[in-house]
């Protein structure tokens, strides 16, 4: 009987010691699970916080950009303004210097602009003369372009008439009634030096027209165009 007592006092014992065992474990895994989900609320409440100062940055960054580019428009908008009035000044004043300075015109008949851009090959050029008139008229103008290049040769000083040197001679005839545009190519001998162009004008007389002539110098230096080598080939 003693015996008996003693195995079920054993037998208890063990299965309250299993039982404690159990209930430890379960309650370190259930404290274990609050910890991390405490843990995990807090890392979600960092991460918002983060998010929230993030879209309030690139908020801010949005907004700093759309008041640059409307910066930006606005400038170019009083570039443009500045640049327009730039160019009626101009063109006022070259009128009233046309008005003062009478003598570089004829029937109405102004060289507006000379430039000669030198070619890729040595001594090979191309010309662009702009020609206008200075009042509207009813009648066209006609008539023909004479170019001559002053220089030296060898030491010795030379005049090269361009116009037989062009491929295409009537290239160099005029009609128009407010303002044309005179192009053409020419080669230079290696020897030659240019100094100044002289551009002339030849307008025969005819109805409406008088017979007259404009003659006019330019520095070589002032009228030449070097075109600009890229960088990177």
């Amino acid at each position: 009987m003693l015996r008996l007592k003693s195995l079920l006092s054993y037998k208890f014992g063990f299965f309250l010691v299993t039982l404690l065992l159990f209930v430890g474990y379960f309650l370190n895994q259930y404290i274990k699970n609050i910890y991390s989900a405490e843990h995990s609320e807090i890392k979600i409440i960092a991460l918002q916080s983060s998010q929230n100062k993030l879209d309030q940055a690139l908020s801010k960054t949005k907004m700093t950009l759309v008041i640059e580019q409307q910066t930006i428009k606005e400038m170019n908008n009083t570039l443009l303004q500045l640049q327009s009035q730039v160019i009626e000044q101009q063109l006022a004043l070259r009128f009233y210097q046309k008005v003062m300075a009478p003598g570089d015109t004829a029937n109405g008949v102004k060289i507006e602009q000379v430039s000669v851009e030198a070619g890729i090959s040595a001594g090979h050029y191309r010309f662009d003369i702009l020609i206008a008139q200075l009042e509207k008229r009813k009648r066209y103008i006609r008539g023909k372009l004479f170019l001559s290049l002053v220089g030296s040769e060898l030491g010795q000083s030379k005049t090269i008439e361009l116009n037989p040197l062009l491929m295409h001679d009537n290239v160099l005839k005029f009609s128009f009634r407010y303002f044309q545009s005179l192009k053409g190519e020419f080669n230079l001998p290696s020897d030659f030096t240019p100094e100044k162009l002289i551009v002339s004008l030849k307008m025969s007389k005819r109805r409406g027209q008088k017979s007259a002539l404009i003659e006019q110098e330019f520095t070589w230096q002032k009228v030449l165009v070097i075109p600009l080598k890229p960088l990177i080939k």
